[in-house]
C-alpha cells in the first residue's frame, strides 16, 4: 500500500496505467482520480463509493480501473478507464477490500481483503467465478 498526500488529499494507493501516461489515486474521500503523469492534470474523477478507498488498479490492457472500498461498504467497482463510467459494482466482501489483481489478459479480476476471502470475477459479465475462503485473516 502506498500513502501519498497531495493538495490536502490523502491517497492510499497510486498505480500507473499500463502505458505510463496516466496514474490513478485511491482517496480516503471515496473517490479515485485519474491524472496525466507528465502534466499533472486531473483527467477523471470516479465517484460512487460512500467510504474511503483502500485499493485501486488499472487492468493490464488499460480498459478497466478497479477500486476497492472500506468496511461500511466493502465493494469493488469497475470503471471504464477512458470515460470514467462505472461498469460493475462487485459485492460479497464483508470487510475492507485491500487486494486487486487482474489476470494478464484482463479477463479476470481477483479481489481480497479482511476476512481472508479471495474472490475471482469475470470481467466480461461482472459475475463471480469462484471464492477461495479462509486464506488468512487479511489478504493484501
Amino acid at each position: 500500500m502506498v500513502l501519498l498526500a497531495f493538495n490536502g488529499h490523502l491517497f492510499l494507493d497510486v498505480p500507473f496505467g499500463p502505458d505510463g501516461e496516466r496514474l490513478v489515486t485511491a482517496g480516503t474521500d471515496g473517490t479515485a482520480k485519474v491524472w496525466d503523469s507528465t502534466t499533472g492534470a486531473l483527467l477523471l474523477t470516479l465517484t460512487g463509493h460512500t467510504v474511503g478507498l483502500a485499493s485501486v488498479l488499472y487492468s493490464p490492457d488499460g480498459r478497466f480501473i478497479a477500486t476497492g472500498s472500506g468496511n461500511d461498504e466493502s465493494t469493488v467497482r469497475v470503471w471504464d478507464a477512458r470515460t470514467g463510467n462505472q461498469i460493475y459494482i462487485l459485492t460479497g466482501h464483508q470487510l475492507w477490500v485491500f487486494g486487486l489483481a487482474f489476470s494478464p489478459d484482463s479477463s479476470l479480476l481477483a479481489t481480497s481483503g479482511g476476512g481472508g476471502i479471495v474472490k475471482i470475477w469475470d470481467m466480461a459479465t461482472g459475475t463471480e467465478v469462484r471464492t477461495l475462503p479462509n486464506q488468512v485473516d487479511v489478504v493484501h
